[in-house]
């Protein structure tokens, strides 16, 4: 399986508590990690993450984009396989 390191988690942490959805943190890497997995295969794609829950008897949606990267420093044994390093780009909040 692989790997996965979402390289900027405070900014995204940040931006949740910014508008109290602090508590979809894990949520949103879940299906970010997911995403890479099953559906991202080249670098530097950009890709979306769309998490549904209830808070205070209404529906929050909050859509967050991805990209994938190059590691800052290459590993130097290519025997090893290296994470997918992940940067979190925008998030966009909608209640109903």
């Amino acid at each position: 399986m692989k790997q996965v390191e979402l390289m900027n988690r405070s900014m995204l942490e940040e931006r949740l508590e910014s508008i109290g959805m602090m508590e979809a943190i894990e949520k949103v890497i879940e299906r970010m990690k997911e995403q890479v997995r099953s559906k991202v295969v080249h670098l530097h794609e950009v890709f979306l993450v769309d998490v549904r829950l209830i808070k205070d008897d209404l529906l929050e949606t909050i859509l967050v984009a991805f990209t994938t990267t190059e590691p800052d420093d290459p590993p130097e044994d290519e025997g090893i396989e290296e994470p997918v390093h992940v940067v979190f780009l925008s998030m966009e909040h909608e209640g109903q």
